[in-house]
């Protein structure tokens, strides 16, 4: 089980005053306003992508089961995607190639710490990473750079912030990261809360997409948008 947070110097000296006070106003503005933990989630995602001059992202949670430690993202609230992008890339987020080349680098720097925030050229090289299947699958829907930061609040519960940029933008910098490392380590509704949690027995034995689907009715995401997100029809959704 994670243990400690990814950084060792403070992240907050990459970070101008005016970013840190446009952030700070935001997060103390959303807690006096809203109660609901979707509506605190989708304004902070959208002064995150704006302040890191991001195309699209996403703010997930979920679980691991235990043997397969998978880390499959399930974007309960996201910015900047169409449905055909979110459903290509769902349907891509499945695929072995992604845990292998994605996945599994990226837990095992993170090793027993509670948090690791990465950009793209921290795992990979640009030749590197467009020979990745998951390089491959973000080209194909416009995106290429990216910025992620994964949590766990608890025994197997994660959360995640995953940022893109379209092909041909810069790579995301020290400040983006810094900015992205911060909100998730320090606004406690950007982790997955108790209400959430779902019991382990009740997710044992389901496949990713299982989970997945299981998660997002859960959630409340309709019947006919999750059928779409996998391209399968509607009368397979639970």
């Amino acid at each position: 089980m994670p243990s400690s947070h990814s950084q060792t110097v403070d992240p907050t000296e990459n970070l101008s005053t005016n970013t840190l006070k446009r952030l700070l106003e935001t997060v103390t503005q959303t807690a006096d306003r809203y109660v609901d933990l979707s509506d605190r989630r989708l304004v902070v995602l959208r002064i995150l992508k704006e302040l890191t001059g991001a195309t699209a992202g996403y703010w997930a949670w979920g679980h691991e089961d235990g043997t397969e430690k998978s880390v499959v993202a399930v974007a309960l609230i996201n910015l900047g995607f169409t449905e055909q992008q979110m459903a290509a890339y769902v349907k891509a987020s499945f695929a072995p190639e992604v845990h292998r080349d994605f996945v599994e680098p990226i837990k095992k720097r993170m090793g027993t710490q509670l948090q690791i925030t990465l950009t793209r050229e921290e795992l990979y090289q640009e030749l590197a990473w467009k020979e990745t299947f998951l390089g491959q699958q973000l080209k194909l829907i416009g995106f290429e750079e990216w910025l992620q930061s994964i949590r766990y609040s608890r025994e197997e519960t994660w959360s995640q912030l995953f940022l893109l940029r379209s092909v041909g933008e810069m790579p995301f910098q020290p400040e983006d990261r810094a900015l992205i490392d911060i909100a998730m380590s320090s606004i406690s509704w950007l982790h997955s809360s108790q209400a959430e949690s779902i019991p382990q027995e009740q997710l044992r034995g389901l496949s990713p997409r299982q989970r997945a689907v299981m998660l997002m009715l859960l959630d409340g995401v309709s019947r006919k948008q999750i059928a779409s997100r996998f391209a399968i029809g509607e009368e397979t959704v639970g």
